[in-house]
């Protein structure tokens, strides 16, 4: 970025003492499109990792450290913290979570087991 920006200035640099002809003028459009292409792969790179340092990550964490799960609202928060999205359907459950590749599927075997049941009929959690 730093050479491209480089470059753009010293063709500035070369319209403004008057060289200008349709290379420098090709030149120049070459480099303000390189210019452009690589803002847009270091916004990319930028969004793909963003830069927390490992305090932040620890603080974040930690937060959870002190909640009291037989709260509702307290459990809620947790989950709110870790999971996007829950979609429910007839054969399969898919969870969402907050975190890059975040999606799982889970059947509906896999959480109640060999026998399928109602809710009516279920004496507890799930297994």
């Amino acid at each position: 970025m730093r050479e491209t920006e480089t470059s753009i200035d010293n063709m500035l640099n070369a319209i403004q003492q008057g060289i200008f002809n349709a290379s420098t003028k090709k030149r120049l459009d070459e480099l303000e499109a390189t210019k452009g292409e690589l803002e847009v792969k270091i916004l990319q790179e930028e969004m793909q990792r963003p830069l927390l340092t490992r305090e932040q990550v620890v603080f974040w964490i930690c937060r959870y450290r002190k909640l009291d799960v037989t709260k509702p609202e307290q459990r809620q928060r947790l989950i709110d913290g870790f999971v996007n999205a829950v979609y429910l359907y007839d054969d399969k459950i898919i969870l969402t979570f907050n975190y890059k590749e975040g999606c799982k599927t889970i059947s509906l075997h896999d959480i109640m087991g060999t026998a399928y049941r109602s809710d009516t009929c279920a004496s507890g959690a799930p297994y």
